[in-house]
């Protein structure tokens, strides 16, 4: 008796209105379990390809900025190469040029006593050079390059040898006493000066082509 009342109320409870809610209920159950898995799947996916889009354009940009950087690195490294190189082009050609200086002086020097010892008077003979210097001459020669009576070093030195300094009176007649300075004496000299003065237009110039070519490869700005 409890078995018929049991599958009686069995049978009431599974009609086909319950069923049918019952499957329902799955059926909605199952659409929505999957509808979250595939919307979860869907967002990673989505969020995975905009990260990976995001990293791709930042190493692109990275890379970017590693060649410009290298760009710059090797525009800098070939233009430091060619200011060496420039500046060792107008080295030897300062080092190229003081010793031409020198050398011209020291042909100069040896043609000295051929053109201060003697002379050709207006008879055709040769006549010994009869020229004098005085103190005050030896004073004022001195002068005009900087050189004090105490400190000078190249005209005076023959007059030293003599036992006459320049500018050693101040009275006039101390002045016009011979020096002992000769023509071979000031023309070694002159020769001597003409190759520093010479020396030093090269480097000058030198100087001046090398700030030229800073100029020019724009690091240097000339104020006017």
């Amino acid at each position: 008796m409890w078995n018929n009342l049991f599958l009686t109320s069995l049978k009431s409870f599974f009609s086909p209105r319950v069923v049918t809610v019952l499957l329902a209920v799955v059926l909605l159950l199952a659409i929505y379990l999957t509808g979250r898995n595939q919307g979860y799947q869907l967002a990673q996916a989505l969020g995975d390809a905009a990260l990976a889009k995001q990293q791709a354009a930042f190493n692109l940009l990275q890379q970017q900025q590693a060649e410009t950087q290298n760009q710059l690195l090797r525009a800098a490294a070939e233009q430091y190469q060619q200011q060496v190189e420039r500046g060792n082009q107008l080295e030897q050609r300062y080092v190229a040029a003081r010793q031409k200086l020198a050398a011209d002086n020291a042909a100069l020097q040896r043609k000295i006593d051929h053109v201060t010892q003697q002379y050709i008077d207006e008879k055709g003979k040769a006549q010994p050079v009869q020229c004098v210097f005085t103190r005050g001459f030896v004073q004022y020669y001195n002068a005009a390059f900087g050189l004090s009576a105490d400190g000078a070093t190249d005209v005076t030195t023959a007059a030293r040898r003599t036992g006459a300094a320049s500018g050693s009176s101040a009275t006039a007649d101390a002045e016009l006493q011979p020096s002992g300075i000769s023509q071979r004496d000031i023309l070694a000299n002159i020769s001597d000066n003409g190759e520093r003065y010479q020396a030093l237009a090269a480097q000058v110039n030198a100087l001046l082509d090398y700030i030229e070519a800073l100029q020019n490869a724009g690091e240097v700005t000339r104020e006017d």
